[in-house]
């Protein structure tokens, strides 16, 4: 194993630091596969403070050389300057955004963009259990000296009265979008009387790379987000069934909060609401979000694919239709925390009713499934209405090569 170590920066729109270095590790993994740790500059957060960066003035450090390199995945969370992981119930990672400058980006139909730039891969809550990490044998090239930007959109819910209203972004006229919580302002969760100090905390990020190599083929990726919202980006759930507080008095076979009243923790956590059944989701409690679109590009390969949901998801999946056969080509689950620790600081990666992590399609993909020209693709996300969700989203990402590309023998049930 080799380490590298380098002084990298990250160039901050607003997070109101001077730039300061961090340490940049790499290692070598396997069969040429390598592994880059970052660190951004210190990022400073007061009780409700929300960081909404502008990609434009937000550089990323990334491996660099004058002949390119294999992107082969990415992986984030948020750290303290101890480099302990910070749970999701003290800094909320709504979302992290990479921009490749030289790409047009992935959505697939122009939908919302921040300062029109549109991003090649974004991930949030779940980023700690949802590592992207293409197959061996398959990349996405980099041109030399390509500019990396980032949004990072964090809240600090440490201090804040509801929880809930924070993370999703509650606006005045109702509903929930990021745009309700701009950048520098203090989310829509009210804050307590006693509130803890500003803190300062990093975005940590792993890049999983190879460097150019003739004596290997690798088989250039495609990129692409297809969202179920119709490219609206956002979109609201409104409570159409049964719901309670959980508190210390609750249901038989749901998990009880200690020193809670009869509004559970009073603070209006995720965990704090809970629905008839936490497990079962009757046809009229579920709502459906669905997006159809027709492939016009030239015949691909499925090589991988990930999905981004918000707290109430039940799943998302991904179809094709040809030749009037319609065939389901994954389906991705939400993986939600489960440990209750309150009153006691929540565990980072296992925060309890929060997303801790997403499955994607290794699985599903191991044929490598065909899309050809004319095909249709639909993303249809399902979430629960029992409470209410707000400023949700359902993002289905691939990635592809080209058929062309190689000769496989057809998978698909639906040729």
């Amino acid at each position: 194993v080799m380490f590298l170590y380098l002084n990298v920066f990250l160039l901050p729109y607003s997070f109101g630091s001077a730039l300061i270095e961090s340490a940049h590790v790499e290692t070598t993994i396997d069969k040429g596969l390598k592994k880059s740790n970052y660190q951004t500059t210190e990022i400073v957060l007061g009780a409700g403070s929300v960081v909404l960066s502008d990609p434009k003035s937000t550089q990323l450090q990334m491996p660099n050389f004058e002949s390119g390199w294999w992107l082969r995945g990415f992986q984030v969370e948020i750290i303290d300057l101890m480099n302990d992981s910070v749970p999701l119930t003290e800094v909320y990672l709504h979302h992290v955004a990479f921009y490749d400058s030289n790409s047009a980006g992935a959505d697939v139909c122009g939908g919302a963009s921040l300062d029109a730039l549109d991003s090649l891969w974004n991930i949030g809550a779940e980023s700690r259990h949802t590592k992207t990490l293409f197959p061996d044998g398959f990349g996405y090239f980099v041109s030399p000296f390509t500019e990396w930007l980032a949004n990072i959109h964090l809240i600090r819910t440490d201090g804040v009265a509801n929880v809930k209203n924070c993370i999703e972004c509650v606006c005045d006229q109702g509903g929930g979008s990021e745009a309700c919580c701009p950048d520098g302002s203090k989310c829509p969760g009210g804050l307590l009387d006693d509130l803890p100090r500003a803190k300062k905390y990093k975005l940590a990020y792993s890049v999983f790379w190879e460097e150019l190599n003739n004596t290997k083929n690798i088989l250039p990726l495609n990129y692409y987000t297809i969202d179920a919202a119709a490219c609206q980006l956002e979109f609201n759930i409104p409570a159409t069934c049964p719901w309670s507080y959980r508190h210390s008095g609750t249901t038989a076979n749901s998990i009880a909060l200690n020193r809670t009243s009869l509004l559970g923790t009073g603070r209006f956590f995720p965990f704090d609401y809970i629905g008839a059944d936490d497990n079962v989701f009757p046809s009229h409690c579920i709502a459906t979000k669905s997006w159809t679109m027709n492939w016009t590009s030239p015949d691909v390969r499925l090589v991988f694919g990930k999905g981004h949901l918000h707290i109430g998801a039940i799943n998302m999946s991904l179809s094709i239709r040809r030749n009037n056969l319609q065939e389901t080509l994954c389906t991705v689950i939400p993986q939600y925390g489960t440990t209750n620790n309150w009153p006691n600081k929540q565990i980072a990666g296992d925060e309890f009713g929060y997303i801790t992590g997403i499955s994607n399609c290794d699985i599903a993909f191991t044929h490598l499934p065909l899309i050809q020209t004319g095909d249709i693709l639909t993303v249809t996300a399902h979430y629960r209405t029992a409470p209410w969700f707000y400023g949700v989203m359902a993002l289905f990402d691939i990635a592809t090569t080209p058929a062309a590309a190689f000769l496989l023998p057809e998978k698909l049930t639906t040729t």
